[in-house]
């Protein structure tokens, strides 16, 4: 089965929830602005458009690759929420570390 970006972003909000994060963390995870993200995953009744501008091949990559390790993390038993961070910017920080993703 190919993904498509449409069924591809559609994605985003289940991981984000199954891995009980919000979605500044998702958005931070995915490098993106909170403002890209809901972009992502609201439809648009000029959807046409937010393909063009937001989900740019580059943007189709990157998300593709990260949830591929956050969904393969999560199968092997990893727990998002279990961290030591006590503010929500440590939480972002150690979680792009943990994914391999540059701050």
């Amino acid at each position: 089965m190919t993904t498509t970006p449409a069924n591809l972003f559609g994605s985003l909000e289940k991981v984000r929830k199954a891995a009980g994060l919000t979605v500044i963390e998702m958005a931070a995870i995915m490098q993106v602005s909170r403002q890209t993200y809901y972009a992502w995953i609201k439809p648009s009744s000029n959807d046409s458009l937010i393909s063009n501008q937001v989900k740019r091949a580059e943007n189709i990559k990157r998300v593709r690759a990260t949830l591929w390790t956050m969904v393969t993390l999560m199968r092997s038993g990893h727990d998002f929420t279990q961290t030591k961070a006590t503010t929500r910017e440590e939480r972002a920080e150690e979680l792009l570390a943990m994914l391999g993703i540059g701050a």
